[in-house]
């Protein structure tokens, strides 16, 4: 079981369930005391930086200093190195990190190529595939497509799929 434990707003103690004094001031701000002596200085007004048992004087004066020197252990950093990894071999990835930048750029603008022609070629093969049925079919796909807006051709089946209102059409002659 945990206790909710309070700090007591003069001495800076631990303040446990049952325990210390609640004082209200008139402008509703509530302080807590550990006991009558904390609450008897604070209504003094005396500075609790000024007693050398309260929590505020210790951490001034650097007193709790063996609690502070074991959270400052440091971590020692492990530093990078290269190795082979599943899809590459060491020698491979230290050719690509001496490699230049044009090199590099030249087979990125050659891939690219690459893909855009076959995406060219399989849009020049659905033009082709529309273009092969008659007049009258196109005529009927295109007002689809207008009147509908989403259309899905599938030319290797020869069917039309109407999203909106779920039918298809199949196309052939």
């Amino acid at each position: 079981m945990v206790l909710k434990t309070e700090l007591c707003r003069f001495s800076g103690a631990k303040i446990y369930p049952g325990r210390g004094i609640r004082f209200v001031r008139s402008d509703s701000q509530v302080f807590l005391f550990a006991n009558s002596k904390c609450k008897r200085y604070f209504h003094n007004r005396l500075k609790p930086s000024k007693l050398t048992w309260t929590a505020m004087y210790r951490k001034q004066h650097k007193k709790d200093i063996a609690q502070e020197a074991v959270k400052k252990r440091r971590r020692t950093t492990k530093k990078p190195y290269s190795r082979s990894i599943v899809g590459a071999t060491l020698e491979v990835i230290q050719k690509k990190r001496t490699e230049k930048p044009e090199v590099r750029d030249a087979a990125r603008e050659a891939a690219l190529r690459e893909i855009k022609e076959r995406i060219k070629k399989t849009k020049d093969e659905k033009k082709a595939g529309f273009l092969s049925f008659p007049c009258e079919i196109r005529e009927i796909v295109c007002t689809l497509v207008h009147l509908e807006g989403f259309v899905r051709i599938d030319w290797s089946s020869c069917v039309v799929f109407c999203i909106s209102f779920h039918f298809y059409l199949s196309l052939s002659y």
